[in-house]
C-alpha cells in the first residue's frame, strides 16, 4: 500500500496510471480470449450446418446443388467477418503494446539509471514485446487465420464448382489459389495493424504541448 504521505502528486498520479495501464493489459488478454472463443463456435456452427446439409439428405441433391452459388456466399460472409475479427485483434494488440510502453516509462521515471533496480525487474525499453512470429499471442491468431483460410477456400469453391467435384483435382487447384493468398493477406493485415505504433515525444513550444 501506498502512503500518500511519502510522495508527491505526481509521483502518485503515476503510480495510479501505473496501474490503470497494467490493468488494460490483463483487460485485453481476456477480450481477446472472449473473441476468439466466440469466433470459433460461430464458424464452428457455419461449419456444421453445411455438413449436416450435405450428409443427412435433408434436401435432394438437386436442391444443393442450386443452392451452391447461396451456401458459397454465406460462407465467404463468414470468411469477411473473421478477416474483422483479425482486425479487431490486431487493434487490441497494439492497444497492449502500447500499454506496455506506459508501463516502461513509468518505470523509467522511477528507477532512472539504478542498475540494481533493472538487474531484479529484468524488463526495460529493450525487452518490451511486439507482434511477431512463433509468439503465444501468434498461434493464438493464427488459429482464427487458418480456420479463416479453410473457409474462404470452401466458399470459393462452391461458389464456382459444383459439389460432384469435391474431391477432384479441381478442389486441389481452387485449394492453392485460396488459401495460401488469404493466409498471406492475413498476417500482412494483423502485423501491419498490431506494429503500428511509435513513442511521442513531447516539447512545450510557445507555452503549448507540442509533438517533437
Amino acid at each position: 500500500m501506498i502512503d500518500n504521505d511519502d510522495i508527491n502528486i505526481t509521483d502518485y498520479f503515476l503510480v495510479e496510471e501505473y496501474k490503470a495501464a497494467n490493468e488494460l493489459t490483463l483487460h485485453v488478454d481476456n477480450f481477446r480470449n472472449k473473441l476468439t472463443s466466440f469466433y470459433l463456435t460461430f464458424a464452428g456452427i457455419a461449419l456444421s450446418g453445411i455438413v449436416f446439409l450435405f450428409q443427412n439428405n435433408i434436401v435432394d441433391a438437386k436442391t444443393i446443388y442450386n443452392m451452391t452459388d447461396l451456401i458459397g456466399l454465406l460462407m465467404m460472409l463468414v470468411t469477411v467477418i473473421g478477416f474483422l475479427f483479425i482486425g479487431v485483434l490486431a487493434r487490441s494488440r497494439r492497444i497492449q503494446l502500447e500499454q506496455y510502453g506506459i508501463i516502461n516509462n513509468i518505470r523509467e521515471y522511477f528507477i532512472k539509471n539504478d542498475v540494481r533496480y533493472w538487474n531484479i525487474l529484468q524488463l526495460s525499453k529493450y525487452t518490451l514485446p511486439k507482434a511477431r512470429y512463433f509468439t503465444g499471442t501468434y498461434y493464438w491468431v493464427l488459429i482464427i487465420m487458418l480456420l479463416n483460410a479453410v473457409i474462404c477456400f470452401i466458399a470459393v469453391y462452391l461458389m464456382c464448382y459444383t459439389i460432384n467435384n469435391i474431391l477432384s483435382l479441381n478442389a486441389i487447384i481452387i485449394g492453392a489459389l485460396t488459401i495460401l493468398p488469404s493466409l498471406v493477406i492475413q498476417h500482412i493485415m494483423y502485423f501491419t495493424i498490431a506494429n503500428n505504433f511509435r513513442e511521442i515525444k513531447y516539447e512545450i513550444k510557445n507555452g503549448k504541448l507540442t509533438v517533437i
